[in-house]
């Protein structure tokens, strides 16, 4: 599986904010997305051949590989190999030639294609900002494509489709995206797939909606049995929507994540992140996520905001979902038993591929996961 362990996550602040958003207003055609946002800070960047510089100059770059540096106030690009740059600014647009768009890449082996244009500008602190403005309708394709593996069913592919189409409908034209896992991945066009295109075109300007609004979106990998309520990563309940409620899942055991995983955390991490000693977990709920967790140091956090503490300090493969226990060893090491991955919340991707091969539509997928939610059928991309 392709996947990184803590693919499916959700920063805790798009977790927070994502409920508050207002009525959505007519969405943009293209959007704005800020690439490489997990590999900050970025200094250099390879741009291949064949596409067209569309600014500051208009210029055709023929095939190979173009090198795109920092040269103290702008930005210079060379063909590799070469002596003079081709263009010189503090500010470049790129536009692709092919249908797979830009191809770009940090290192020659992470090559990627982007549709759309490439805009690259020269940041504060010395550092390259590379942002992708893409019609909607080809980052829902690219999202899609990244979150799923290729033999994902079609249903399962509808389902997330929908999900993301969603999330844009709370999207305020004046917001960047990230393409990370803080929001949803974005690979561009280079593991898009006809499948992928297909599901995205059927399910077209269809959202998921309660109380006629669209939901605040949440999944996750692997529930590992069950899904929690929103409470679990918020704190305040009163602020959970009632479409976020638990549901039981036993549909994702086909998982790799669906095993229990025990990982060792050093006592001298976990020292300087939870002070000495082991935490302890004061409650559960009935999916079997700590709610309560009281650190050694006498702080007392709820089981999401632990989890993320302990992916921060230690590494997310160290629990890769929120259905933990914790043990001590005799050195005062601390051993964390978890199944799962992700937070738990929403839908299950796992488990919506099994209903799917199940027989289940991507109607009954979602509805399932979001109890009392429905589609609604809006105008594709002008106003959702």
């Amino acid at each position: 599986m392709k996947f990184r362990i803590y693919l499916f996550l959700f920063s805790l602040n798009l977790l927070f904010c994502g409920l508050a958003l207002p009525s959505p207003a007519a969405t943009p055609e293209k959007i704005k997305v800020d690439l490489f946002e997990a590999h900050q800070p970025v200094k250099q960047l390879i741009v291949y051949g064949p596409s067209r510089i569309k600014l500051p100059l208009q210029k055709m770059l023929p095939p190979g590989k173009f090198m795109l540096s920092i040269k103290g106030d702008h930005l210079e690009l060379i063909k590799q190999g070469g002596a003079q740059p081709v263009v010189v600014a503090p500010r470049i647009v790129i536009e692709g030639q092919t249908a797979s768009g830009v191809a770009l890449g940090l290192d020659s082996i992470d090559k990627r294609a982007y549709p759309g244009d490439i805009e690259i500008s020269l940041q504060p602190k010395q550092t390259l900002r590379v942002r992708n403005t893409v019609p909607v309708k080809d980052y829902v394709i690219g999202v899609v494509s990244s979150e799923t593996p290729a033999n994902w069913p079609v249903e399962a592919l509808k389902a997330q489709a929908v999900l993301t189409q969603t999330r844009l409908a709370r999207h305020l034209p004046s917001m960047v995206i990230g393409d990370s896992t803080q929001r949803e991945l974005y690979l561009g066009s280079s593991s898009n797939r006809r499948e992928v295109r297909d599901a995205v075109h059927s399910v077209w300007g269809q959202l998921l909606v309660h109380d006629h609004r669209p939901i605040a979106v949440f999944y996750h990998s692997t529930c590992a049995g069950g899904t929690s309520g929103g409470e679990v990563v918020f704190s305040n309940k009163s602020a959970v929507p009632p479409y976020l409620a638990p549901v039981n899942c036993n549909y994702c055991s086909k998982s790799p994540f669906n095993k229990l995983t025990v990982r060792r955390i050093s006592k001298d991490v976990a020292a300087k992140s939870f002070g000495e000693g082991l935490p302890t977990i004061l409650d559960y709920d009935d999916a079997g996520r700590p709610v309560k967790v009281k650190l050694a140091d006498g702080r007392v956090l709820t089981g999401y905001q632990f989890w993320i503490l302990l992916g921060q300090s230690a590494g997310w493969d160290r629990a890769p979902g929120t259905k933990y226990k914790l043990g001590s060893l005799p050195n005062g090491d601390i051993q964390v038993f978890s199944t799962g991955a992700g937070h738990g919340v929403g839908l299950c991707q796992w488990g919506s591929a099994e209903l799917a091969h199940l027989g289940k539509n991507y109607k009954d997928i979602l509805q399932y996961y979001f109890p009392g939610t429905n589609i609604q059928e809006s105008q594709p991309v002008a106003m959702w």
